[in-house]
């Protein structure tokens, strides 16, 4: 269960990729942690200490536009609409579901994807 605690966590590391991020390279920085100082050293003691593995995802990563069942993107995407329904193989599933889905397959996602489908 998560606590406030924890999304203040997530919302603190988001800013810093944001203040961090590589423009143009598509890459996040790779010293970012060291440099948000004691966030980024408790969040890499708590990810050792529960056996799990801190991953940062490049912040533009269209992890909500992506069909997680054929990896179709959406160009367009706005906020409201709480359920992701692809227009290429029909899956209709919860937004948030459909994103926390595409970025837990991040890392194999980003050797994989390199030039992704479009959808309109």
């Amino acid at each position: 269960m998560a606590t406030l605690a924890d999304h203040l966590a997530l919302s603190v590391l988001a800013s810093g990729v944001d203040a961090f991020y590589l423009s143009g390279r598509g890459a996040v920085d790779p010293g970012l942690l060291e440099r948000l100082g004691e966030l980024g050293r408790q969040l890499t003691y708590k990810a050792a200490w529960y056996g799990t593995e801190l991953v940062l995802v490049e912040r533009f990563y269209p992890s909500s536009k992506t069909c997680s069942r054929c990896g179709s993107v959406k160009e367009q995407l706005s906020l409201s609409p709480r359920v992701y329904a692809c227009e290429h193989c029909g899956l209709e599933l919860d937004r948030d579901v459909n994103a926390a889905i595409n970025l837990a397959r991040w890392p194999d996602a980003r050797a994989a994807t390199a030039s992704p489908k479009t959808a309109a």
